[in-house]
């Protein structure tokens, strides 16, 4: 496309000027009824003789459940996102991982500015289902959101902007923005300076009327008027309309800045006011991320069609609040007492008639019976606010939680988990692509955090608290990183949470000791609401190491759940075989409970051969009369398991044809010769063991022996060469003699 001149430009934005204008008033519907507006008009009551003329608030409440939703969504994770360096050293990959993963959560969860911007992308994607934010340079990690409002697109874009070509901001600048940015210290290159400087002394003198687009596009108008009931002029500081209009060129994205149609003092329209000779930014990505809540069916999607929450909303809402005003209204007239006058002269007597007591009705003036009044029908009144409520909470489900009003019947945990498995699966819908969008927003952030020489402040303290921690410097790189976003338990909803907490921790003895560290820590963040208690209380970041015993005995439940016998292996530690086994016994129990469905011969077989392992297990622990209190514990827990098992092998059905019958009898044949192999077994496990005993007292007698006889030749060396020492002495004892004589 033709961008050589500031008018191709301009009419490139003004193109779509119309449809924005359109889209706005739309979006003014939505924010109205979420803002409290009536229904109608009042021009509009009037005609429709409507004196009760009120929005009863549900969309605003829809719009909270939502906005809770997704604020818990990312505020109740320990972190944004987790930093993986797949091609770092293995001896350090972890701690690396762990050093950028805290530094850049911990400086996005002190930053009131970021959480502010968040908020405002959910209260745009919420209602509106579009959210746009934007880089101005090419170093501050924080990106500023863009109302809806202030952004041109081309039509047929599509949500990935994978065929976006330009876009278009419109930027409100004070005078002391403008001037700071055209003739600051930091000023970039390109800005046209006399242009600049004559709008600027145009808008000097110039006070708040008319100092801005504001009503121009409806929503923004209705927000002024929201915050200052109308005076929006003698409170706004003036500002200066100018487009920041992007488009993609041979190297990259490039900015151009032309005036709005409303700025004064412009010289030449026919120059542009800034123009980059290099590019603002390599990728579109780098400079300007949508985040999308579309909820739409129609293929493949496209920015100007998305439709979100306000969207389903609205029209449910506005007659759900229209027929509640009818209907209070002939509420009230239901308590009025109708008169019927014979003759028209009787009116003015009609009128001076008191009832608050009791009164003389005078002649030609009667009381009109309740069953001669037009009577509204009741059942109709009663379907039709159900059907609006419907529709309501069918459009709501794919961000709330609707809760039941005790009308339902008790449901188990298993129905319970299906109903919510069921709304999760609409919620997924949103909040999955909408984390997933957020990844790349989490990307760029990370991108800028480890800019080489960059002046951002926080970027310097990133980098130097990398370097203190021994990172090398080429793994300081976005480009080295995978950025995995925390998927939220639930998807922010309390109550899939604390189904979804129940549930893992139900499965929790299924898991290794270092994937239960991590059930219990959400577990406790769940039931607390609070992840900073559960960081204290459940932390994640000690090493966590399995025993030996343990492992011996994840093992080992593999194979006696086959049926087939397994050795008891000394030298481990037993109350950790003992808890292991109890609780993938207990799980797997469990999960054969909430099936529905009669478990397998086989099943209840390996369950049983498991108990009398863990039986045999807890009568050798037991032994230690110190350990007897926990070994109680131990065999009251196996009886609890046990009579599970015995409950559960009641619902094997019987064979009902010959193939079935001759099943169970193989299965029973089978489990008649595994308990033959398992005394086989034992019997030769305790044979075996008094044969190791023997030979090794055999053995020890031997070494005694032979410790004996090595000693007795020891001693008897030792006393001849004492001897021979000794005889040794007394030849020189005698020559020294003879030699003194």
């Amino acid at each position: 496309m033709n961008f050589k001149s500031p008018e191709k430009v301009l009419q490139t934005i003004q193109a779509g000027d119309d449809i924005a204008k359109t889209q706005g008033e739309n979006r003014t519907r939505i924010n109205d009824s979420a803002n409290g507006v009536p229904p109608l008009t009042v021009e509009n009551a009037q005609e429709q003789n409507l004196y009760v003329n009120v929005n009863w608030g549900e969309m605003a409440v829809l719009f909270s459940h939502a906005l809770q939703q997704f604020t818990n969504a990312f505020q109740r994770t320990n972190t944004f996102f987790k930093v993986k360096i797949p091609r770092a050293p293995e001896p350090r990959k972890m701690e690396w991982e762990q050093v950028i993963t805290n530094a850049i959560n911990r400086l996005l969860k002190k930053s009131r500015s970021w959480f502010f911007l968040q908020r405002d992308v959910f209260m745009s994607v919420i209602p509106h289902g579009l959210a746009f934010r934007l880089w101005k340079d090419k170093e501050n990690w924080l990106s500023e959101f863009i109302p809806l409002a202030d952004v041109r697109i081309a039509l047929d874009t599509h949500v990935s902007l994978d065929n976006l070509m330009w876009f278009a901001i419109l930027d409100h600048n004070t005078e002391g923005e403008l001037s700071e940015k055209v003739f600051g210290e930091n000023s970039l290159p390109g800005w046209n300076k006399p242009a600049l400087k004559n709008i600027l002394k145009e808008y000097h003198a110039q006070n708040t009327e008319d100092a801005d687009t504001t009503w121009e596009q409806p929503e923004k108008m209705a927000e002024l008027i929201k915050q200052n009931s109308g005076f929006h002029s003698s409170d706004a500081v003036p500002t200066i309309p100018l487009w920041r209009f992007y488009y993609q060129g041979k190297n990259g994205w490039y900015l151009l800045v032309v005036p709005h149609a409303n700025c004064r003092g412009v010289p030449d329209p026919s120059e542009f006011l800034f123009e980059s000779k290099k590019p603002a930014a390599e990728k579109l990505e780098h400079l300007f991320q949508a985040q999308i809540g579309d909820l739409s069916t129609t293929a493949p999607a496209k920015i100007h069609a998305v439709r979100s929450l306000g969207f389903m909303l609205m029209e449910p809402c506005f007659w759900t609040n229209l027929v509640r005003c009818r209907g209070l209204q002939y509420l009230f007239e239901s308590f009025n007492i109708w008169l019927r006058c014979a003759d028209p002269a009787d009116r003015a007597r009609a009128l001076e008639i008191n009832l608050a007591d009791r009164t003389i009705m005078p002649p030609g003036v009667s009381i009109v019976p309740q069953n001669e009044r037009h009577q509204i029908n009741q059942q109709f009144w009663t379907t039709l606010m159900a059907q609006f409520k419907q529709l309501m909470n069918e459009a709501s489900s794919s961000y709330t939680q609707q809760s039941d009003t005790g009308t339902q019947k008790e449901q188990t945990a298993f129905e319970t988990s299906v109903k919510l498995s069921q709304v999760t699966a609409m919620l997924n819908g949103i909040i999955t692509v909408f984390i997933f969008q957020e990844q790349f927003h989490y990307r760029e952030q990370c991108r800028r955090l480890s800019l080489r020489k960059s002046s951002d402040p926080d970027a310097i303290k990133f980098q130097r608290e990398c370097q203190r921690s021994g990172i090398p410097s080429e793994y300081v790189n976005e480009e080295h990183w995978d950025i995995e976003p925390e998927i939220p338990m639930g998807l922010g909803n309390p109550t899939m949470e604390m189904v979804q907490s129940k549930q893992m921790m139900e499965l929790r003895p299924l898991m290794n000791p270092q994937a239960q560290q991590e059930v219990l820590h959400q577990a406790v963040a769940v039931v607390s609401g609070d992840p900073r208690k559960a960081l204290h209380l459940v932390p994640l970041d000690q090493e966590t190491k399995v025993s030996h015993a343990t492992e011996f005995a994840i093992a080992s439940f593999a194979v006696l759940m086959l049926g087939l016998p397994v050795p008891v292996k000394p030298g481990l530690n037993l109350p950790d075989q003992i808890t292991v086994l109890l609780g993938l016994m207990s799980g797997l129990t469990l999960r054969l409970q909430q099936t529905g469905t009669p478990p397998l011969p086989q099943e209840i077989i390996g369950l049983q051969t498991v108990a009398q392992h863990l039986q045999g297990l807890i009568q050798q622990f037991a032994q230690d009369e110190a350990q007897a209190p926990l070994a109680k514990k131990f065999q009251t827990d196996l009886k609890k398991l046990m009579k599970t098992v015995q409950d559960l092998s009641q619902e094997i059905q019987p064979p009902t044809n010959p193939e079935a019958a001759a099943a169970t009898a193989a299965i029973a044949e089978s489990q008649a010769h595994i308990a033959a192999l398992q005394q086989t077994t034992q019997a030769k496990l305790q044979t075996d063991a008094a044969a190791a005993q023997l030979d090794h007292q055999i053995k020890q007698k031997s070494f005694l022996a032979d410790e004996s006889r090595q000693n007795d030749a020891h001693a008897s060396n030792q006393a001849r060469l004492d001897q021979a020492a000794a005889a040794q002495q007394k030849r020189l004892d005698a020559r020294d003699e003879s030699h003194a004589d």
